[in-house]
């Protein structure tokens, strides 16, 4: 009996010591998830910011299109 105790016991903390394993895993996993989150915001409102510059161009080619077939006529 005294042996399987023993067996039991040395489990029992391999299992002990994989589950740190795990929750140092997880919690680095969780550290990257909240960079790619924060870059994905960045990249969100770059691409905000981008759009917003693409419709000041098509309103600005708009007027010139407009001043051009003024001129032409």
């Amino acid at each position: 009996m005294k042996a399987q105790c023993q067996d039991m016991k040395s489990h029992c903390q391999d299992m002990k010591a994989q589950c740190q394993d795990m929750k140092s895993h997880c919690q680095d996993m969780k550290a990257q998830c909240q960079d790619m989150k924060s870059h994905c915001q960045d990249m969100m409102s770059h691409c905000q910011d981008m759009k917003a510059q693409c419709q000041d161009m098509k309103a600005q080619c708009q007027g010139m299109k407009c001043q051009c077939q003024v001129m032409m006529a």
